[in-house]
């Protein structure tokens, strides 16, 4: 047993407390790291099965057939380009911060915390812009709604506060 007290505080006091402190991808970053690989795949996915219709047989005929009103035509119109620019947008910020995970970048926390801050602003601001223009919200809306809250909620303070998040991103 002294033995092994020993070679433990000798091994703290010649590598320091840094080379016992966790780095790399793994532990809680694992999940997070395969959430930000999936988040590209799932946000087109969703982006191609809302709007693929719409693009296909065009806006106007797509919007006739939902029997929008014709007042409410532009700014619907609007609102699906401000939709597919965002979606396009996350996209690109989640492929960045694949990149910038498998770097160990040291911008890699911030992009990740920016993806998923902006990620539930876009939902619920378009939530919020669809209710103001009187569409009625479904259940998937609020479901978006909820989980990038409680992704934003977890993530935040995880990616701030994990030594193994700090650690591993220095370069």
């Amino acid at each position: 047993m002294t033995r092994k007290r020993r070679v433990r505080a000798h091994r703290t006091a010649v590598a320091g407390p840094e080379a016992l402190a966790p780095s790399g991808i793994g532990g809680w970053l694992v999940p997070v790291a395969i959430g930000l690989a999936v988040t590209p795949i799932w946000i087109g996915y969703v982006t191609w099965s809302t709007f693929g219709p719409l693009i296909d047989g065009g806006m106007t005929a797509a919007l006739d057939a939902v029997g929008a009103n014709p007042s409410l035509g532009p700014a619907l119109k609007w609102l699906i380009v401000a939709e597919l620019a965002a979606n396009t947008g996350l996209i690109l910020l989640a492929l960045w911060g694949i990149v910038l995970l498998l770097q160990r970048h040291r911008w890699f926390p911030l992009a990740l915390i920016g993806l998923t801050v902006l990620s539930f602003v876009i939902v619920l601001g378009d939530s919020l812009i669809a209710h103001r223009l009187g569409l009625s919200a479904d259940g998937l809306a609020i479901w978006d709604i909820l989980r990038n809250g409680v992704t934003m909620a977890v993530i935040v303070p995880y990616t701030l506060l994990s030594r193994r998040v700090r650690n591993t991103f220095v370069e």
